[in-house]
């Protein structure tokens, strides 16, 4: 798994290439200091480069999207592919975190919500 980021109108876009180990806190340790940065108005994490959301995926995204809201911040998911939009149906993570096709629409919707 490969991870990076960069920062957009004060909202930080995380991407993630390739699976996310069960056995690992990579990415948990990685959205940490943007999950907690008073500096940023939102989250974003492109899941693009990942193949399949695994267990381990879900609970850091929650764990994320909690923590983001907590300091009443916007998070959402975008450009994730079909297998990993009908787990987030399956599990209706869909109903509680915002997701988007693309990368812009997340952008332009964070920005609308305002800080």
């Amino acid at each position: 798994m490969e991870l990076s980021h960069r920062i957009e109108s004060e909202i930080c876009i995380v991407y993630i290439n390739g699976e996310v180990s069960p056995n690992t806190d990579e990415l948990r340790t990685y959205l940490l200091p943007f999950l907690t940065d008073t500096q940023f108005k939102g989250l974003i994490i492109n899941l693009e480069g990942v193949p399949f959301i695994g267990s381990t995926t879900v609970a850091i995204v929650l764990e994320a999207y909690q923590t983001i809201q907590n300091r009443r911040a916007h998070f959402a998911l975008c450009q994730l592919n079909e297998i990993n939009q009908k787990i987030l149906s399956f599990t209706q993570i869909n109903n509680i975190i915002d997701v988007f096709m693309t990368e812009k629409e997340a952008i332009t919707e964070i920005l609308s919500k305002g800080a």
